[in-house]
């Protein structure tokens, strides 16, 4: 699982090393102001669970805030211009030394939409 872990940490920080400002997607929110829902639960992903999902498989090399570790870089200086879907990709499919650290399709999205909060532009 560490090694895992440590593969998605490198693969979020190779993927977010792309300076082509073409590869970044909108996302525009399209939900109603007045929606009552839980804004943590989006169509790009939700949020809440995405920090479990962080929490059980990224602290290892990104630390608990996202800080970076020895081992994995700092997200804030990776994850500013990425889209959800290019963090969900990361983490599905891995990047540089970043293993593929998740399989599961909606955690992978989650985790993203977590990071891309947290640590996003």
């Amino acid at each position: 699982m560490t090694r895992a872990l440590l593969l998605l940490c490198l693969s979020v920080a190779v993927v977010a090393c792309d300076d082509d400002p073409s590869d970044v997607t909108d996302s525009t929110d399209t939900t109603d102001s007045t929606d009552s829902t839980d804004d943590t639960d989006t169509a790009e992903g939700d949020i809440a669970a995405g920090a479990t999902v962080f929490s059980n498989n990224c602290v290892g090399c990104h630390g608990a805030e996202g800080t970076g570790t020895g081992s994995g870089p700092n997200l804030n200086d990776r994850v500013p211009g990425m889209s959800i879907g290019q963090v969900q990709q990361t983490a599905l499919q891995g990047t540089g030394n970043m293993p593929s650290i998740l399989s599961n399709e909606t955690d992978a999205l989650d985790v993203a939409a977590f990071v891309v909060d947290k640590h996003g532009s």
